[in-house]
């Protein structure tokens, strides 16, 4: 019985030793007839290997490998919006506001969120902007917000209205936060809605959102995907105090859209060649990334490319 016990152990230990638990490194092999093309053309890339899934990066702004993990790339922030005012003719109505220690948990509690107006410190912007003196829009002009960039903030629309005159109306609209990085590209990080914002083809990156929160009187701002718009008491026997902000959610001024691939070959098809078309004339990088995958992990393999895409005029 001990023998038959012993030889059990060693077979199990031999079979655990013999047991393949690692993921292979696939192979993949890329080759190009040509490296330069026009407008317009496609080209041809020949595959070969045993990658199981195969990613194709064309080397294009948005497809770019060696940003496909990117989420952040320090730039310069730029707040832009368009301002009117209407009614009366109240002054220093409207205050532009950032804070990167606003704190408000349970904003649905009125209490809570005035609190955390109060609490936080606000840094007054309002003079980096150009503002509306009448009821056609104007544009703000680039609001640099770089001093900021160290944190997330949040941005403030500060109503105040007096008793005795009529109140003025506001609407902020087309607003946009973008971080221009040096490449020229350019994110847009921030805007009026909560929807998915699309960055060169690629929807990865949500506005935080806005919220309208009355402190003083009930006159509130409208918040919607397409503009704000608070108006105060147009009747001038009747004017109260009144104080209403609006804020946005959390903004990260350094955030950036990764940029995405596109599979041409998963586990279940075979290696073929892929043909694609570069319509815009440039120097790209085109990266082709093959994958090994199984239940012990992954394993990745890159194959690059340079092509060279002249204008189709120059042909």
């Amino acid at each position: 019985m001990k023998k038959i016990y012993s030889i059990l152990v060693l077979a199990s230990a031999f079979l655990t030793a013999c047991q393949d638990d690692s993921v292979e490194i696939p192979t993949l092999d890329v080759s190009i007839e040509k490296t330069n093309y026009v407008e317009g053309e496609l080209a041809q890339f020949q595959l070969t290997g045993n990658a199981d899934f195969v990613t194709f990066y064309s080397g294009e702004v948005g497809s770019r490998y060696e940003f496909s993990e990117r989420s952040s790339e320090k730039g310069t922030p730029i707040l832009s919006f368009k301002s009117a005012v209407a009614n009366g003719s109240q002054e220093s109505s409207l205050q532009l506001l950032i804070s990167q220690d606003l704190a408000m948990v349970g904003t649905r509690d009125s209490a809570v969120v005035a609190q955390g107006i109060t609490s936080a410190t606000w840094s007054n912007i309002t003079d980096r902007a150009d503002w509306a003196t009448n009821s056609s829009n104007k544009g703000s002009g680039d609001i640099d917000l770089s001093d900021f960039s160290d944190k997330p903030v949040y941005i403030a629309f500060k109503y105040t209205a007096y008793p005795g005159s009529v109140q003025n109306k506001w609407t902020i609209s087309s607003l946009e936060v973008k971080n221009n990085l040096a490449d020229s590209t350019s994110y847009t990080i921030a805007n009026h809605g909560t929807s998915a914002i699309n960055n060169y083809g690629i929807s990865t990156t949500t506005s935080p959102g806005w919220l309208g929160r009355n402190i003083v009187n009930s006159y509130n701002w409208g918040v919607s995907s397409t503009n704000f718009v608070i108006t105060g008491s147009t009747n001038a026997s009747t004017a109260t105090e009144a104080e209403a902000w609006c804020i946005s959610g959390p903004i990260d001024l350094t955030h950036v859209t990764p940029d995405v691939g596109k599979l041409v070959k998963n586990m279940s098809a075979s290696m073929t060649d892929y043909e694609y078309q570069f319509n815009t004339a440039g120097e790209y990088k085109v990266s082709f990334v093959g994958k090994a995958s199984n239940v012990y992990g992954t394993e990745d393999v890159v194959k690059e490319l340079n092509v060279v895409v002249q204008p189709l005029e120059d042909e």
